[in-house]
Formats: structure tokens, sequence, C-alpha cells
């Protein structure tokens, strides 16, 4: 499923005032003038640019938000959630999906106690994760997939290129040769 397909084609039928606003939370880089790792912003703005569109375009305007981040953006300070809630605290809910990577003390004890088949569920308090407040439970970590991965967005000789060049920058190697696969016109080269 495409989220933005999904959410544009929700808005179609809602007045504008009722509309899904969606708020891309990476600070925007101009990727033609970066030539080495030197030419990149400060990774903290990583962190301070999402909580000061948080502040400025959802609390400050008395909205809410679900904000969805990688987990690291929401419990150490001076990350995204620390930084919003210096201005607004105790503003943030946050819930961590279950992949019982050591996120709970029994996992077994955990998933015995869903019956089998449940809709997603919620567990809300007792949860300590990092500053979780909740957990959301989409069933057994055994049974949890990751989402597959595009390649035929790959295949497009210039934009792998691209992404090979930011990938030194980042790294200082290039993306691996078969993940994601490499079209055989890339490899010829």
């Amino acid at each position: 499923m495409n989220v933005f397909a999904e959410i544009r084609a929700v808005n179609k039928s809602l007045p504008p005032a009722e509309q899904i606003h969606v708020w891309l939370g990476e600070p925007s880089v101009d990727w033609s003038k970066i030539r080495n790792s030197e030419d990149l912003p400060q990774f903290t703005q990583r962190d301070r640019h999402p909580a000061e569109l948080i502040r400025s375009e959802i609390l400050a305007k008395h909205k809410k938000a679900l904000v969805i981040y990688g987990g690291i953006h929401f419990r150490a300070i001076d990350q995204m959630r620390s930084l919003v809630e210096k201005a607004y605290p105790q503003s943030s809910f946050v819930i961590e999906p279950y992949h019982d990577h050591g996120q709970v003390s029994d996992s077994g004890a955990l998933e015995r106690s869903i019956p089998l088949g449940s809709d997603p569920v919620l567990l809300v308090g007792n949860v300590h994760l990092d500053g979780a407040k909740a957990l959301l439970y989409l069933g057994p970590a055994s049974s949890l997939t990751e989402s597959p991965q595009t390649p035929d967005l790959y295949l497009d000789e210039s934009f792998r290129r691209e992404i090979n060049r930011r990938s030194v920058i980042l790294s200082g190697s290039p993306i691996s040769e078969g993940v994601p696969p490499v079209s055989p016109k890339y490899l010829a080269k």
C-alpha cells in the first residue's frame, strides 16, 4: 500500500479544512551542492527541523498529529520529542510497535496473553519501552515481516548513480551491488 496515494484518494472526498496534511520531517538538502561530507548540514537538524514543524505548524495552532518517525528520535535528550516537549510538556503519547527484539521481559507470555486472530491490540500502561506509553501489537514476532523494497526504482541508471554518490558521501562506501537489485545494464558499465 502506498500511504501517500491513499491519503490523496481520501483527501479528494474531503473539504479542504478536513483534509489530511502530510509534513515531511527531514530537513531539505540540495544534493546538487553536496560534494563531500563537510558540505552536509549538521545531523542535529534531523531532530530540530521536525521538532520545529510540530511546534509551529501543529501544536501552536492547537492541532493534533500522528507522527511516524524512527524510535530513537523519541528517546534521548535533544532528540525530536524532547525538543518539542520543552515548549509543550507531555504533548507526546509515544506508541512503539511490537517486534520482540528485547522490548519486553517475557515476549512469550505477552504473545500467549493475546488471543490468536485478534485485531491489532494497543497495550497501554505497564509498558516501559524507553519512554513509550503504549505498545502496538500486530501479531507474534515470528509472523511480522518487513515491507519489500521496490527494486524497479533502482533499475533507473541515473537514479542509482546518484544514490551511489550519496552513499559514498554519507558512509564512505558505495551501495552494495546486489541490494537492491541492479539492472544488468548498470552492471555492464
